[in-house]
């Protein structure tokens, strides 16, 4: 009994500590001190990149002078452009505080779809301006009007991105003290930097890039392992795919989703026909989690469905070597 008391005390101390925790007042941060430079200096749009009718905005800013707290550029601004016609934010941009927390010059990205991609004849800026996390009162804030001039006008658009990159990489050498491009290639800093900033910009301009470790994409969901990925290459271009990429659309679903739950709704019927048929679920059970495991790595099941098997696989192991005969 009074261990049990002391257990209750215990949770009750925390749960005080913690409520006294989130109704005590929080500290405001002095409003930092207005960058000395603070600008976008450039804008340059490419269509056609990565497929046909997509838009991609790149530009480069400059912001000098830091806090004192060091906070870093993603955190400290916002980058959004907007419709002038509305007034309404249409995308953000992220920064990559990949070199002094991001203060400086630096660039960043904007991409859309083909489907959302903004006309050319779209009166939009970009506004770069303080967090109001960090500013009590009006926070700095600048703007830039996109004109014609800003958009890649004829020729091939992925040679003007090269061209725009490398001297982008040109400008941040003087302006970091790096190296950044050498023997008309970018260096292995350089490579970081850009394609964290341009995610997949290594597929579309690969003659300028080196062998490169980079860390995980964490914004860009994957489905399933590399050798699912490697195998669900194989359904492109086929009736198969196209017909499932109808269903998918119709639901708003992945189209290996679709699959995906056939093949887990067939491993549940398998289990159920097993116990019918023999009073044990169990060999069924194992014959279709061997269909299900060749599906995925086959590609055909959406990697959420596959996550909910190996949570139900997981408990009928457990179950069957420790908790069946406890």
């Amino acid at each position: 009994m009074g261990g049990a008391i002391k257990r209750a005390i215990a949770c009750l101390s925390i749960a005080l500590a913690s409520v006294a925790f989130a109704l005590s007042p929080v500290a405001v941060k002095a409003d930092p001190a207005t960058p000395t430079d603070f600008a976008i200096n450039n804008i340059q749009i490419f269509r056609g990149i990565w497929q046909a009718d997509d838009w991609l905005l790149l530009f480069q800013y400059t912001i000098n002078q830091y806090p004192p707290e060091y906070i870093p550029v993603s955190q400290l601004f916002d980058f959004r452009l907007y419709d002038a016609a509305t007034q309404q934010p249409l995308a953000s941009a992220n920064v990559y505080d990949y070199n002094n927390l991001g203060f400086g010059i630096g660039i960043s990205s904007i991409y859309f779809w083909p489907a959302d991609a903004p006309a050319d004849t779209d009166n939009l800026y970009l506004m770069m301006s303080g967090n109001l996390a960090y500013w009590s009162a009006t926070p700095p804030r600048v703007t830039y009007t996109i004109s014609g001039d800003d958009y890649t006008q004829g020729g091939n658009q992925r040679t003007a991105l090269v061209n725009w990159v490398m001297q982008q990489a040109q400008i941040l050498e003087v302006n970091w003290q790096v190296k950044m491009v050498e023997d008309g290639l970018l260096t292995p800093v350089a490579q970081t930097y850009f394609v964290t900033t341009i995610p997949g910009l290594e597929s579309v301009i690969p003659s300028v890039m080196g062998s490169i470790t980079l860390p995980p994409d964490w914004n860009v969901p994957t489905q399933g392992t590399s050798a699912a990925q490697n195998w669900m290459n194989q359904w492109d271009d086929t009736a198969f795919k196209a017909e499932l990429e109808k269903w998918g659309e119709t639901w708003h679903v992945a189209w290996n989703a679709i699959t995906g739950a056939i093949l887990f709704i067939f491993m549940l019927l398998c289990a159920g026909f097993s116990q019918v048929k023999w009073g044990n679920g169990d060999p069924g059970f194992v014959a279709g989690n061997v269909i299900f495991i060749i599906g995925t790595f086959a590609g055909l099941i959406w990697w959420p469905i596959v996550m909910v098997e190996m949570i139900i696989l997981g408990y009928w192991i457990a179950h069957n070597l420790f908790w069946r005969n406890g």
